[in-house]
């Protein structure tokens, strides 16, 4: 089987997922760093993804973006399918749990991250606070009290998908187990996965080194700024 090339940054949620899931699959994958916390990512992506968004995902040519429909494809191809059902009332349920990704879970997320990245925006709001809530209570009630994975007993992208979301969020709000203990739960389930630490932690604590160097950063200047005024 030939190789893949996936345009990846590993502080990219996303991006992991994509990674795990062709962990999962046991897939040759060649990962290609695409630097976006400068503009040289453009460069890099200009002729792979308009766009301009990671992961990007080259199949001997064919090219396709966006990390859920990526691991869609890969599992569609390449299998087991057990990680994304052929029946049509579990796919229907795992779907859902992507779109739920999608449109809800990570876009909170980014509301939270890309001003801390790009625009040295620290700490949360009340409705950040409020919304991140919201995403772990339905996280809780997706898992029940018994289910190993969001969709039952069996894991699917949709896991790999929410995983590497949540337990960013989680980085940035930490989930409490009274609260949440099933989404707590999940998150074991995830933290077990032989290839987690790997992929998921090392993308996790490499995020959070980027984030501390850059409030760092952010103080020393404001701090520099301030200490720089005269005083009348």
């Amino acid at each position: 089987m030939s190789v893949f090339k996936l345009y990846y940054n590993c502080v990219s949620p996303p991006c992991r997922t994509v990674h795990m899931v062709t962990k999962a699959l046991k897939l040759n994958v060649k990962l290609i760093d695409v630097d976006i916390l400068t503009q040289r990512y453009l460069e890099q992506l200009q002729n792979v993804n308009p766009q301009h968004t990671i992961p990007v995902l080259n199949d001997t040519g064919f090219i396709l973006w966006d990390s859920h429909a990526i691991s869609a494809y890969l599992v569609n191809r390449y299998g087991p399918q057990k990680l994304y059902p052929e029946e049509t009332k579990l796919r229907a349920l795992v779907d859902q749990r992507l779109h739920f990704d999608s449109g809800i879970l990570y876009p909170t997320l980014r509301k939270i991250i890309v001003p801390i990245m790009f625009f040295n925006r620290f700490g949360l709001s009340k409705m950040d606070v409020i919304k991140i809530k919201q995403c772990y209570e339905f996280m809780d009630i997706f898992m029940g009290k018994s289910s190993i994975w969001l969709c039952g007993d069996e894991m699917t992208i949709a896991d790999l998908s929410c995983l590497s979301t949540v337990s960013t969020m989680d980085m940035m709000y930490p989930i409490k187990e009274d609260e949440y203990p099933n989404l707590k739960r999940f998150l074991r389930n995830g933290e077990r996965l032989p290839y987690y630490n790997d992929i998921n932690l090392n993308g996790l604590n490499k995020l959070s080194s980027v984030i501390q160097q850059k409030f760092i950063k952010h103080k020393e200047e404001k701090e520099f700024s301030g200490g720089s005024k005269t005083k009348l």
